[in-house]
């Protein structure tokens, strides 16, 4: 297995905030390796049976075959998180048949691709069964075991040819943004559930149609006032999975720590708080894949005040913060130089400014940082050193300030014990 470092050029770069399309691609050869290894760490966490055995047979012949092809389906975001799930699982507790199954599915869908063979169980889930990359087909039972054959890559499920033309078939869907960039929208593969807030069913073509509109309408924001960001998304953003629309009016989105390059998220009320979302939890995903390769902080139990969140957060959580609010700001700043068509970027920017630079000093005391972390803060302080160069009125800065004092006030009355 291919080993992976940052380049201290790079490890730089990214600790500016950015980093570039080209540490993105570095970044994503990580995570590529790292999936590759959580698939092979899967299998061998199953028990050797003649399903993992035909499963795995499978995937090998078809990969002679098509190389590429399989090392698409293997590093697929929904196939990394259900080889994560069964490396995370399979040593302490059972794992359900259902998930196991899922192999058998891997293997149907890289037969598929690469028009070769395989018989096998797939499973059904709620009366459908789900192929990888593929889609999803209705069938009779509601639960339980289908039988699965692909000969020359055309399948048969419980005995009846499934054709892909065939209507029945619920699609693997993408949305193109900018001039060229294919990003999943995935509502159907049933590992898509593994953010706080249960992903959404299947959109109806309608609301498809109001999610691509509507991420559109963000990607052009963001290649107007924020090129760098774009390239970045291009490199490295591969899925979004929907969360139903709130009850509350107030969006919701996480970044899939298993699956880097994979958002969940609901669509925020317009297209410029969208694109900040997309940037705010993307900067989680590069951040996550860094720390895949370099530790930057030593583990600790202590607790510290985060001025976006009302709970105490880890060491590991004030870095992420910190880390994704600069990119937050960074973003709220280039729009606030439109205030007639972003009029609320200027509150916005001047709060999470203030946010992100009291909480980058309670990093910088935490004494909990590595060597490698303390070169990473010294970036992030040049970042937020620019920020705090940006002139605002003395008013928005005020009233920033007031907001985080009251916020600091509540969160000690409501974490005495915390740092």
């Amino acid at each position: 297995m291919e080993q992976h470092a940052l380049s201290a050029t790079t490890l730089q770069a990214l600790a500016d905030g950015y980093g570039g399309a080209e540490a993105v691609a570095e970044l994503w050869r990580g995570q590529e390796s790292r999936r590759l290894l959580l698939f092979k760490l899967a299998h061998d966490h199953l028990a050797d049976t003649t399903d993992r055995r035909t499963a795995l047979k499978a995937v090998f012949e078809a990969e002679d075959r098509e190389p590429e092809l399989v090392r698409a389906i293997l590093v697929d975001p929904m196939v990394a998180l259900w080889a994560a799930g069964i490396v995370r699982r399979a040593p302490r507790e059972t794992v359900p048949l259902a998930d196991i199954v899922r192999l058998n599915e891997i293997a149907v869908a890289a037969a598929m691709w690469a028009e070769s063979d395989v018989e096998t169980r797939g499973w059904s889930r709620n009366g459908w069964v789900s192929i990888p990359t593929i889609g999803r087909l209705p069938v009779s039972e509601q639960s339980g075991p289908v039988r699965l054959v692909v000969t020359k890559g055309l399948l048969s499920v419980d005995g009846l040819d499934r054709d892909l033309d065939d209507p029945g078939w619920q699609h693997a869907r993408t949305v193109t943004v900018g001039d060229d960039t294919d990003v999943q929208l995935e509502d159907i593969d049933p590992c898509r559930d593994t953010f706080h807030i249960r992903a959404a069913e299947r959109l109806s073509d309608s609301d498809f149609d109001v999610w691509r509109r509507a991420l559109d309408a963000a990607w052009q924001i963001l290649t107007q006032y924020c090129p760098e960001r774009v390239l970045e998304l291009s490199a490295g953003l591969h899925a979004l999975v929907p969360f139903p629309e709130p009850e509350n009016r107030t969006a919701h989105s996480a970044t899939a720590r298993d699956a880097i390059g994979v958002i969940g998220l609901d669509l925020p009320k317009d297209p410029a708080e969208l694109a900040v979302t997309l940037i705010h939890e993307f900067q989680h995903s590069k951040l996550s894949s860094v720390l895949d390769v370099l530790d930057l902080y030593r583990p600790s139990d202590r607790l510290f005040f985060a001025p976006w969140r009302t709970d105490a957060r880890p060491i590991s959580g004030l870095l992420q913060g910190v880390y994704a609010f600069i990119a937050v700001a960074d973003t709220w700043a280039r729009l606030s130089a439109v205030p007639e068509r972003f009029p609320r970027a200027q509150r916005e920017f001047a709060e999470s400014r203030a946010q992100v630079s009291e909480a980058l000093d309670t990093l910088a005391g935490s004494d909990l940082l590595t060597s490698a972390g303390e070169r990473f803060l010294t970036g992030m302080r040049g970042a937020v050193n620019r920020l705090n160069s940006i002139q605002l009125p003395t008013v928005a800065e005020a009233a920033a300030e007031r907001l985080l004092a009251d916020r600091r006030a509540a969160w000690q009355i409501a974490n005495p014990a915390a740092s």
